[in-house]
């Protein structure tokens, strides 16, 4: 989601992405959003069309690749190489400098040494294709690394290994620097922190145990086994959604009640916030705006660091844990524009980034782009 907020300088609601998992609500269904689900142009296809190239490596929600002004090597999302690039010629090229798409992230828990090895090498391809691919003529140059967010989400708990990645990883990206040419202007983000998991809530069990969510089996195995008489339901990262009447499947809410189901809803979930659960809970209109805002989640909730927010169904308990010890923050993301003054004092989001972007390239900004620039 906010790697499509950055590309598009654009909301979810303006967008039409929300999360890991997004849902059809009639008939409904689950899926993996992926770029071609984002219903809104890139500043990679911006860039292209006011004749300026454009090259790409590993960008999340470039998959599969968009036929850009240059080159696009699509992110963790696409399952081989050559369905992954654009054009497809350059694939052989980067077979042979080593490049691959994602490491495996399943080998952190059952063949570590076989983990480490892929997280190098991943490493190491992606400085050698900016070697490779620097050299020819572009206006925009972006690679993105996925293997800080792997390691992080396996290993943020022991301190050896982190200061043994981060260390290679420094060595990396100084090798990347010296490929860079001096007059170009190098920016910096990403698009989240970091922090320990110190437990696992489960907001369907929640709702399950306040008689909001209901199933027709004993022992379900996905959503689409929720019972007709479901108040409201959720999707991971804290997106609760209502079982609206004319919008969901099996709606059992009319529409003239929405708004008191939903204030209902809203109160009940201030216990959370008393427990140091929950930060906030959201309403959709308070978050996002555009045309795709009713697909937006009705409520959402925003955790306290360390409380990581699933949406499994089948936990018989509130509060877990699992394999994975490390998630994402929202209010420690990095950015940093070298030789730019920045905006102060948090005014600007990773929405902003895109207008700075296209100004400093001499493009005009597309007039839906919410995007206002993040530089002073």
């Amino acid at each position: 989601m906010a790697w499509a907020s950055f590309m598009t300088g654009k909301n979810p609601g303006a967008h039409g992405i929300f999360g890991f998992i997004d849902r059809r609500p009639s008939p409904f269904k689950l899926y993996l959003p992926t770029g071609k689900n984002l219903r809104s142009k890139t500043l990679f296809e911006i860039v292209s069309d006011a004749g300026k190239r454009t090259i790409s490596f590993n960008v999340p929600m470039t998959t599969p690749p968009r036929k850009v002004n240059g080159v696009m090597v699509s992110g963790f999302l696409s399952t081989k190489l050559h369905s992954a690039v654009h054009p497809p010629e350059i694939a052989q090229k980067l077979e042979y400098i080593g490049y691959i798409i994602d490491v495996d992230p399943s080998l952190a828990l059952k063949d570590e040494s076989t983990f480490w090895k892929q997280v190098y090498n991943a490493l190491e391809g992606r400085k050698n294709a900016v070697k490779t691919f620097i050299g020819q003529e572009w206006d925009m140059f972006m690679l993105h690394i996925m293997e800080t967010d792997r390691v992080n989400h396996f290993y943020i708990h022991n301190p050896e290994k982190l200061h043994s990645f981060y260390t290679k990883l420094d060595h990396y990206i100084k090798g990347i620097f010296e490929y860079i040419p001096d007059d170009a202007d190098v920016l910096l983000l990403s698009d989240h922190g970091f922090c320990s998991i110190e437990k696992e809530f489960y907001v369907n069990t929640y709702l399950s145990r306040k008689g909001l969510l209901k199933f027709k089996v004993e022992d379900p195995k996905s959503l689409n086994e929720m019972d007709s008489s479901t108040i409201a339901y959720s999707l991971i990262p804290g997106r609760i959604y209502l079982n609206l009447k004319g919008r969901e499947e099996m709606g059992s809410i009319p529409q003239g009640d929405y708004n008191r189901v939903r204030n209902e809803i809203v109160d009940m979930l201030g216990e959370l916030v008393d427990h140091g659960i929950i930060k906030r809970v959201w309403l959709k209109e308070e978050l996002y705006s555009g045309p795709f805002l009713d697909e937006a989640p009705d409520i959402i909730l925003e955790p306290f660091d360390g409380i990581d927010i699933k949406g499994d169904i089948n936990r018989k308990e509130l509060f877990g844990k699992s394999s994975i010890k490390g998630m994402h923050t929202l209010e420690d993301a990095f950015i940093l524009w070298i030789g730019k003054e920045l905006k102060g004092n948090n005014s600007f989001s990773i929405i902003d980034i895109a207008s700075s972007i296209l100004d400093e390239l001499g493009v005009g900004r597309p007039p839906d782009m919410e995007a206002s620039g993040c530089l002073a």
